[in-house]
């Protein structure tokens, strides 16, 4: 009976690791990641990719291919493994969007930063007024910040944003500001 209970146990316990490893079959997120963005955009995935980690869950990846810039959604499970929730790919200059985990709000927002030039970009949601601070300048960039529950836009306009370099200079006129969803 017991070696009967033991079998069952095992076969069990060999079931629920082969679904989970099936539900979330990443293990190296940044090679997936980056796989993801090559087969969206059809081109190789630019050299630098970045990525963000909402409460250690879910996670955006960005980088360029080519023209455009491709975002990769992917979400980790309980063993630290990965799973993709969607990709896409803008020609926009920029990338932004709500994402929504445990509970929490954050806007995400990404782009092309050619020169390094934006230290800083400030943009109003429902009238309320926000900064991110540009952590890494490079040429490209990802970074979020968490917003309040009122918050009811779920991206930012052009007309809305506005760039500032190191110095504190507004540099929004040097850039073209259309940007695409995350």
């Amino acid at each position: 009976m017991k070696k009967r209970v033991l079998a069952v146990s095992a076969a069990v316990l060999i079931i629920a690791a082969l679904l989970y490893c099936s539900i979330y079959p990443v293990t190296a997120e940044g090679l997936e990641a980056r796989r993801a963005a090559e087969e969206l955009s059809g081109l190789p995935a630019g050299g630098m990719m970045l990525c963000v980690g909402l409460q250690d869950r879910d996670y955006i990846w960005l980088t360029s291919s080519g023209d455009l810039l491709v975002t990769v959604k992917m979400e980790k499970g309980p063993f630290g493994r990965f799973r993709s929730r969607g990709a896409s790919a803008t020609d926009a200059a920029f990338v932004n969007g709500l994402a929504e985990c445990g509970g929490r709000r954050y806007m995400v927002v990404g782009g092309r930063n050619t020169g390094g030039r934006i230290s800083a970009m400030e943009f109003t949601l429902d009238n309320r007024e926000y900064r991110i601070d540009i952590v890494n300048p490079g040429e490209i960039f990802l970074e979020y910040l968490e917003l309040d529950g009122a918050v009811g836009e779920r991206n930012i306009f052009a007309e809305d944003i506005a760039l500032y370099d190191a110095a504190g200079e507004d540099i929004t006129a040097l850039y073209e500001l259309g940007s695409g969803g995350i």
